[in-house]
């Protein structure tokens, strides 16, 4: 029998493969207990149950195209998994109104699931923090697009959660 340690890094690296075949992060269907909780770090806060309307991609395949995602780091317990990862790609697309640059984008993120029967039953994902380094690296945030991502709850700064 196989060790649970290593039955949730192979379910990990599942969930990046999956978001390399659809260019993009997204929980897919076949992974997510049917209870699953999602939490993310500021400024969302507050945690949304699968079935409501999914969280938008920080990064959109419409605008950072050959979005490949890779391991760096993957650490299990029996119940937890900790992923660190990059993710290369190019901005080609429209990204929160501004036009593509052609630049290329390599930014780093880290997930956390908790694994119950085979499937993720949480999951943290620092979502914001790629969006913002990917604005950086592209030169595109200034202080217009710092107003846009806080006035549209992409961006978080001293918000108090409900």
């Amino acid at each position: 029998m196989p060790d649970t340690r290593d039955t949730n890094k192979a379910l990990a690296r599942k969930i990046l493969s999956a978001w390399n075949q659809r260019g993009e992060t997204h929980m897919p269907e076949e992974l997510a207990h049917p209870q699953m909780v999602r939490y993310f770090a500021p400024p969302v806060g507050m945690a949304s149950a699968l079935g409501q309307p999914p969280v938008a991609p920080a990064l959109p395949v419409t605008a950072i195209q050959g979005q490949n995602y890779q391991e760096d780091l993957i650490i299990a317990d029996a119940e937890y998994t900790f992923t660190a990862w990059h993710m290369t790609g190019q901005h080609l697309g429209t990204l929160y109104g501004r036009p593509a640059t052609g630049l290329p984008v390599t930014v780093y993120g880290a997930d956390v699931i908790r694994v119950v029967d085979g499937q993720v039953i949480q999951h943290w994902d620092w979502y914001s923090k790629s969006r913002v380094q990917a604005l950086g690296q592209l030169g595109l945030l200034d202080a217009d697009m710092q107003s846009y991502l806080i006035n549209n709850g992409l961006l978080g700064r001293n918000r108090k959660l409900p």
